[in-house]
């Protein structure tokens, strides 16, 4: 097996260029001259057709697998790098420069879009900061001694489904009333048969196509503004981390079907209103015109260390939403806990009095 690894480089001066998340281009980080990926595309395509290739760019390596991995060659400075079999995009560890593997990318692997990058890796840090900012439990030296380990731009695949839904659903509802009649407190209930019958659709509903990450706190990044998102081109993964799916789409249907099916009993249950009780005795979701596609999607992820233990963060590379377990210090724990508690007992003791009167 062989994989084909590529670079983006600088018309200018040759160097490795990356995207620039602060200015949504390529910009080489040797002479500062920014790139439209299109104007860059149609420059290589030109490049192409008037030279001859000697396949500097490119080179044609022995896979060796180790465990799930993969070997290949850094175009720029020659190092061997290995790397996880799900790798598409990284940069080079020896070098800094970014390397594509192509074969990672094509055929039934291409994703057909991507959202890229808007926050740059400072930003992401002087947002980290402010993450930490007000949170009442945690430690008050966590910010000051904590030490960021690592930060890598990520971008995750996922599978994106689109559908359409209709569902019927039954319910048995009450409404109550209660009224004086002479020396008589008359209480009436009323008893409803509610039925529904409606249609909505889902438009690129993600689900992380990746095993590498918990379910959870992925999810716990949503949303993305797919209107931002991209015709796939792989100038953008210049520069970050990218891996191709790992999870068949077959596998994220089921997860898939799950989520849609409760928002859309959700957004039927929300219609029915006006009543005081009410119990459904019916569901029925169905879904057709199901479509899926593959996408990449940009994330931070951050491990830092504190006093001896390693604490993971994630964050959306494109709105800033961070999710992540914070350490808390079991004295404010403690403190809170106690004052809740006072302020129970005192209400509690207050509602006695009011009641013994």
């Amino acid at each position: 097996m062989s994989v084909t690894v590529s670079q983006y480089k600088c018309p200018n001066c040759g160097a490795p260029i990356p995207y620039d998340a602060s200015v949504q281009k390529l910009k080489c980080q040797h002479c500062d001259t920014e790139f439209d990926i299109s104007t860059l595309e149609a420059f290589n395509s030109e490049e192409n057709i008037q030279t001859d290739d000697y396949g500097w760019d490119n080179y044609n390596t022995t896979s060796i697998n180790i465990d799930g991995q993969i070997t290949y060659v850094c175009p720029s400075c020659g190092g061997e790098v290995t790397g996880d079999e799900t790798m598409s995009a990284a940069p080079c560890p020896y070098c800094g420069s970014s390397v594509i593997i192509k074969d990672q990318l094509e055929g039934m692997l291409k994703p057909d879009l991507v959202v890229p990058f808007k926050y740059t890796k400072e930003q992401a840090k002087e947002a980290y900061a402010n993450h930490l900012k007000g949170k009442k439990l945690l430690p008050k030296d966590f910010a000051s001694n904590n030490i960021i380990e690592k930060i890598n731009g990520l971008y995750l695949p996922y599978w994106l489904f689109d559908c359409n839904c209709s569902c019927q659903a039954r319910y048995n509802a009450t409404r109550s009333r209660s009224y004086a009649a002479g020396d008589y407190i008359i209480n009436e209930t009323d008893h409803f048969l509610v039925y529904r019958d409606g249609n909505i659709s889902f438009d690129k509903v993600p689900v992380d196509g990746s095993s590498k990450f918990s379910e959870e706190l992925i999810e716990s990044l949503e949303p993305f503004d797919f209107n931002e998102g991209k015709g796939f081109n792989s100038a953008y993964l210049a520069g970050y981390f990218s891996d191709r799916y790992d999870e068949t789409a077959e596998k994220a249907v089921e997860r898939a079907n799950q989520r849609i099916k409760i928002s859309t009993e959700q957004a039927v249950d929300s219609t029915v209103i006006g009543y005081h009780t009410l119990f459904k005795t019916s569901n029925n979701v169905r879904f057709s015109e199901g479509k899926i596609r593959y996408a990449l999607l940009p994330i931070y992820v951050f491990s830092t260390k504190y006093e001896g233990k390693v604490y993971t963060f994630a964050m959306n590379g494109q709105t800033g939403k961070f999710s992540g377990n914070l350490p808390a210090d079991k004295k404010q724990i403690l403190k809170y806990g106690a004052i809740t508690f006072a302020i129970a007992f005192i209400i509690m003791m207050l509602i006695m009095i009011f009641l013994v009167k």
